[in-house]
């Protein structure tokens, strides 16, 4: 297991991730207010509510896009990106939306001030996909350490060289 690499491609991409987050967001609201011909009071509003809305997603696609590199990057074998994106995503996104209806964090009213994420909100975002990488990346460990172990088995000895005779 490569650590180092996987902690390398986990920073890359997780930093990747929450960088075109936040361009998508900024192009989808200029290209609102280009196609819809938006007031000045109306690109306002959407100012204020972009200055943390944007926050969540970003989040959200970093531990996605991080879990995956380390999970990829970090097996001694190579495996695709693409494939385990999907994996901890198909697999995690029902994990998370039983988590979500157990009403673990707080309601959100419009009277009150609240964070814009609670720690039980990051915890539902962060556990499920967290858990489903450490299962991926500890059954492919498993498998290239059961691969790795078969090759020495199966390779000859160099004391059977050695005598001179075949075996």
């Amino acid at each position: 297991m490569n650590i180092k690499r996987g902690l390398i491609a986990a920073f890359t991409c997780s930093s990747i991730g929450a960088v075109s987050t936040v361009f998508l967001i900024a192009v989808f609201a200029v290209g609102n207010w280009f196609f819809n011909d938006t007031t000045p009071a109306e690109r306002e509003f959407d100012i204020r509510w972009l200055a943390t809305a944007w926050i969540v997603p970003s989040i959200g696609v970093s531990i996605y896009l991080g879990l995956t590199a380390f999970t990829t990057y970090s097996a001694r074998t190579n495996y695709g990106f693409a494939r385990t994106l999907a994996i901890i995503f198909f697999v995690s996104i029902p994990l998370t939306s039983i988590l979500g209806t157990l009403e673990l964090t707080p309601k959100r009213v419009k009277s009150n001030e609240h964070p814009i994420l609670y720690p039980s909100e990051l915890a539902i975002l962060l556990l499920p996909p967290s858990v489903v990488a450490a299962l991926l990346l500890a059954s492919r460990v498993n498998i290239a350490s059961n691969d790795i172990s078969t090759i020495k088995k199966t390779e000859p000895s160099d004391a059977h060289q050695a005598l001179g005779r075949p075996f």
